[in-house]
């Protein structure tokens, strides 16, 4: 039973590596590969562990915390979605345009416009 925990811990401890791998490099490529390699596993045994523990792939992950990322920036600066979509590794502001609107149902765009409209509206009634 204790061996069974400390495999546990240990497979936690690698999740751990591969999680801040990915948020440390969130605009770059980021192949199941590296993540393994990250992990001292081979790729096959890291995905099965990741999807295991995550409930999904690495890619999956990897694609859900890129867009939340892009979300904050889009809520939080003023720089232009092409310099978002560079910042979370997206080849062009049309395949982030069409990444984001998948995930999120509206455009990035489409989202900044909103929420400067909302803000705008608070600030009147302020």
């Amino acid at each position: 039973n204790c061996e069974k925990i400390l495999v546990e811990k240990t497979k936690d401890e690698m999740l751990n590596k591969a999680l801040a791998y990915i948020e440390e490099n969130l605009g770059e490529e980021i192949t199941v590969e590296r993540l393994a390699e990250v992990c001292h596993l081979h790729p096959t045994h890291f995905i099965r562990i990741f999807k295991k523990r995550m409930g999904v792939t690495p890619a999956r992950f990897i694609k859900t915390k890129r867009l939340e990322y892009a979300k904050k920036l889009i809520e939080e600066t003023e720089i232009s979605l092409s310099q978002v979509a560079e910042k979370i590794g997206c080849s062009g502001l049309a395949n982030f345009s069409k990444m984001y609107k998948s995930y999120f149902g509206v455009s990035p765009k489409y989202y900044r416009r909103h929420l400067r409209t909302m803000e705008a509206s608070r600030d009147k009634n302020s």
